[in-house]
């Protein structure tokens, strides 16, 4: 449909030019007989034929010049381009025919030497060449641009130009110039000489892009738990059109320098759903959460002066580690220092590789857990014969398996070790003498256990007065499961 439109548009563009030339033709063919009509004495008839023919000449330049802008610049280059032809290109293309034209009149109808006049009109070429030659140049460009396809509109590009780079995306591209719009809402026009004359990076012509982050651990980080630390970030910024699962993301040991020892990210995104620096933003995000739960800190310039013990840096998880983990966690932080050094003299730590169970669905258990360093899924099967379904993960500073110690209940989900993870064990007896000893943290842990159970169904859409309501009551329902199980009371 949208064809015979165009083919019909065109055919009512250039009907006239075609019958003009072929009625120029005619003209010429009966040229004689007309003088001989006219009765014209030769020296008037040679008059008559000249003017008639560089009238005829002058008439079907003009067509001719109608033919290649409907035909070529309108028709053919447009449709490849998807935009108009500059009116520069075009009259620049009507002089060059009309110069012609007049060539042949002088050369052929008037039978003159022509060579003067290509000479000057060669002059007068150069002199308009050099004047319009940067507009020619990014003309031929852009059509090189569009016919070699290699970016179009929407593309994410990098112009590696001497100042710099240019990053951004592609907006429009012209005869004269390429429109691309940065991150910072710039809008940058680049001249498409400069775009076909220096190295691009389109970032858009694969579904899948990979881009390396540098991290520096001083040396007394062991290399072990600084890549189980950054391996669980970036694991955990995974997410549906940001950063892909396949290719799996990996840290690998890059090198050693003044400040530490080099740690290179690799993940992949796909390009055309997300911009580059929003992806980053995402996996940086989420890597420095775990370098912060964990206790570690990036390398930075130092000197430590020695007059007393050295400088504490990292947590090597003894007493004092310990309690500002308790610390930061929701279920502990209202507790006493106390209280918290009691709770981290009976917590062990435990370590687990990728895909180990912490404990399985089904399992009686008689401890908690809080996660330290890693990452973990949690997974629940509905029945015996499904497959288990992920439904949660646990980042550093997270609690799980409270169900168990507090009302012997089984455990109702498998952890898994989603990367190399260290994981806090808290027994039933130490929760039992923590109740005992303080009473208050009895309606604490009651209460965060039935505020995680009420959100696991879907109880939050409720309103809030009636929220509370319901969480009162299941709290005081779980206090009292409580205390029938550890056998203790208030």
């Amino acid at each position: 449909m949208g064809g015979s439109w165009f083919m019909s548009a065109i055919l009512h563009k250039i009907w006239f030019p075609v019958v003009v030339i072929l009625l120029s033709l005619f003209v010429v063919y009966l040229d004689v007989g007309a003088i001989q009509s006219f009765g014209l004495v030769p020296l008037e008839s040679l008059r008559f034929h000249r003017t008639v023919h560089a009238i005829i000449w002058l008439i079907n330049a003009m067509c001719v010049i109608r033919l290649v802008n409907v035909l070529f610049w309108d028709g053919v280059v447009a449709r490849i381009t998807g935009s108009k032809a500059p009116r520069l290109i075009k009259q620049l293309t009507s002089v060059l025919i009309l110069l012609i034209t007049l060539g042949g009149i002088f050369g052929i109808v008037l039978d003159k030497d022509v060579t003067a006049l290509w000479a000057t009109s060669g002059a007068v070429g150069l002199v308009i060449g050099l004047a319009v030659q940067g507009i020619i140049l990014d003309t031929v460009s852009g059509l090189a641009i569009h016919f070699e396809n290699t970016f179009g509109v929407g593309d994410w590009v990098v112009l590696h130009i001497p100042s710099g780079k240019v990053f951004g995306q592609v907006k429009e591209i012209n005869w004269r110039a390429t429109r691309i719009l940065t991150l910072d809402n710039t809008l940058v026009l680049v001249p498409n000489r400069t775009v076909t004359s220096i190295v691009l990076t389109n970032l858009s012509m694969t579904s899948v892009h990979t881009y390396e982050l540098k991290f520096t651990f001083d040396f007394s980080v062991p290399v072990d738990r600084a890549l189980r630390v950054l391996q669980s970030g970036v694991l955990n910024a995974i997410a549906p059109g940001t950063v892909l699962e396949t290719p799996r993301p990996e840290v690998l040991l890059n090198g050693i320098n003044e400040l530490g020892v080099e740690y290179c990210m690799r993940y992949s995104i796909p390009p055309a759903k997300v911009p580059p620096l929003t992806a980053q933003h995402h996996v940086l995000t989420h890597v420095m959460r775990h370098v912060d739960k964990s206790g570690l800190t990036l390398a930075y310039p130092k000197r430590d002066v020695f007059t007393t013990q050295m400088p504490w840096r990292q947590k090597n998880w003894e007493s004092h580690n310990k309690i500002e983990l308790l610390g930061k966690c929701d279920l502990f932080s209202q507790l006493p220092v106390s209280a918290l050094e009691f709770i981290a003299g009976q917590t062990h730590l435990l370590q687990y590789k990728v895909s180990e169970n912490v404990f399985r669905q089904g399992d009686v258990g008689d401890s908690m857990f809080i996660l330290a360093e890693g990452l973990l899924n949690v997974c629940v099967r509905q029945d015996e014969t499904d497959d288990p379904v992920r439904v949660a993960q646990i980042s550093p500073g997270g609690v799980f398996g409270e169900m168990s110690v507090l009302t012997g209940e089984k455990r109702t989900a498998t952890v898994t070790a989603a990367n190399n993870s260290l994981v806090g064990e808290i027994g039933k007896s130490c929760i039992k003498e923590l109740l005992i000893q303080h009473n208050e943290f009895a309606e604490t842990i009651s209460r965060f256990v039935a505020g995680r159970l009420l959100q696991t169904q879907q109880t939050l859409s409720t309103p809030r007065a009636e929220r509370e309501k319901i969480l009162e009551g299941a709290s005081k329902s779980m206090l009292g499961k409580m205390k029938l199980f550890l056998g203790f009371d208030e």
